[in-house]
């Protein structure tokens, strides 16, 4: 599988990268509908790349254990190790 080909499977996981968000704050952060990001969040949730908890009514994201990201001047770098062990 692999995920992050998907840009909006990337763009989640930077923003995510700088800190925990719910649905409404990736929307605000990225610019896109509630449905665009909650399929995204389900399949990198799915994954393993995600973990969420909830907090009151808000489900809040952030990235799991297995992610590593790594910024540099104008590069981000992403490794994911999917619970399979396929890298996305």
């Amino acid at each position: 599988m692999r995920l992050l080909q998907n840009p909006l499977h990337l763009r989640i996981l930077i923003r995510l990268a700088q800190s925990p968000l719910d649905v409404s704050g990736l929307q605000d952060a990225l610019g896109l509908d509630q449905s665009h990001i909650s399929h995204a969040l389900a399949k990198l949730k799915g994954c393993g790349a995600l973990e969420s908890e909830r907090v009151k009514k808000r489900q809040i994201y952030r990235l799991s254990e297995l992610i590593q990201v790594s910024a540099c001047d104008d590069a981000v770098g992403i490794a994911v190790k999917c619970r399979n062990g396929d890298a996305l």
